[in-house]
């Protein structure tokens, strides 16, 4: 689960510079996980990696699912964003 968060905080990443945007312009994130607990234990060791600061200043509600977007997938973050230009 951590590899496909750190994927996640990777593609988001990417995603947000194509609107002139960085992870400091999201507004909190959600995250959808098969396992709500395993989940919360990567998210928050990775989160710590993906924002560099043990302490990260973002909502991170943790939300169990039972079926992600695709079918191969643990895990997957929605980052509502405050976006330029």
């Amino acid at each position: 689960m951590g590899d496909q968060l750190r994927q996640c905080y990777a593609d988001a990443t990417e995603l947000l510079k194509l609107f002139w945007a960085s992870r400091d312009d999201a507004l909190g994130e959600v995250i959808y996980a098969l396992d709500a607990d395993a989940g919360d234990a990567a998210a928050r060791l990775v989160g710590k990696e993906a924002y560099g600061r043990p302490n990260p200043q973002v909502a991170s509600p943790m939300i169990g699912t039972s079926r992600p977007a695709f079918p191969e997938l643990l895990v997957e973050i929605k980052f509502p964003a405050r976006l330029r230009g």
